[in-house]
């Protein structure tokens, strides 16, 4: 789903990422490498893996990313929260290696902030980040950009499955105008060679993230949910006012799946009955159902 606001703001991010020293990178397809431990990429960082886990060095240091993404796991739970979706857009920017600690998170750190808050020009007041009680430098870095909000959380960690590696992250919230925190970036610093954090860390740090395009435009047009964004809120109406009336969280799941649906046919995928071609049959027979009651 596109609209004048979201292309605005996806541009502006390829600019800003160049002109930062992060490498802009295209998306990849949706449908994962045959390769991969995946049917589909969930995220911007499954592109980078191998780099990020150590296994691969990466030619360019430091890249960014607009990575299309599916995710089946939460498919009876679209349309609910208003937050997530099946087939979204990621954004991201990585770090391979190529600093120690602070340095890598000074720079990871503000990168984020400062685009959300002077390119994007999100009020600094509602927003606020989670730091790891013991990480001392992140705490340091987002008290030098001025941003106090910070709360304390524990939580705050991510250990590797594939690798003897555990990581710190930092979370930045929207605060929105029900009052309600919405994640919109989280930023994750793989430092240590072990799968418990704070033993053995590295000499040089590796960092990777992930914003959803969705939720951004959402907080930039100051909407409570994602589909009354720009990108989503035009075509629900559509729904809604066709056949026999409605209801909003099906408008919202019919909306969901005939996005997906198409963005996989769009990719060459046929509905079959193995894998990749399984799930698009399964969201076509979901999809199919929805309108059928409604008359569509």
């Amino acid at each position: 789903m596109e609209s004048q606001n979201s292309n605005q703001i996806k541009n502006t991010y390829k600019k800003y990422s160049n002109d930062n020293g992060f490498i802009y990178h295209e998306s990849v397809p949706i449908v994962a490498p045959e390769d991969s431990r995946l049917l589909f990429n969930i995220s911007g960082g499954v592109i980078y893996q191998d780099e990020l886990l150590g296994k691969k060095h990466a030619e360019e240091p430091k890249v960014a990313s607009i990575q299309k993404c599916l995710r089946t796991d939460n498919m009876d739970n679209i349309g609910l929260s208003g937050r997530h979706h099946l087939l979204f857009e990621m954004i991201g920017h990585f770090m391979f290696y190529n600093c120690r600690e602070s340095e890598c998170k000074e720079e990871f750190i503000k990168f984020a902030y400062d685009f959300l808050t002077k390119e994007v020009g999100l009020d600094k007041s509602r927003i606020y980040t989670t730091v790891h009680p013991n990480d001392d430098i992140t705490k340091q870095v987002w008290k030098k950009l001025d941003n106090s909000n910070l709360i304390m959380s524990d939580k705050n960690i991510f250990v590797s499955p594939y690798a003897d590696k555990s990581s710190l992250r930092t979370e930045i919230l929207w605060k929105n105008k029900e009052d309600k925190m919405i994640e919109l970036w989280n930023l994750v610093f793989t430092q240590f060679d072990s799968k418990q954090v704070f033993e053995n860390p590295s000499e040089f740090v590796a960092a990777d993230s992930g914003a959803s395009l969705e939720r951004i435009v959402s907080a930039y047009e100051d909407k409570i949910s994602n589909y009354d964004n720009s990108m989503w809120y035009d075509f629900i109406q559509d729904i809604k006012t066709n056949g026999k009336e409605v209801s909003e969280e099906k408008a919202r799941r019919i909306a969901d799946f005939t996005n997906t649906s198409a963005g996989l046919i769009n990719e060459g995928i046929k509905p079959g009955k193995k894998v990749q071609p399984y799930m698009l049959r399964k969201m076509l027979r979901t999809l199919y159902e929805m309108c059928d009651e409604y008359e569509f």
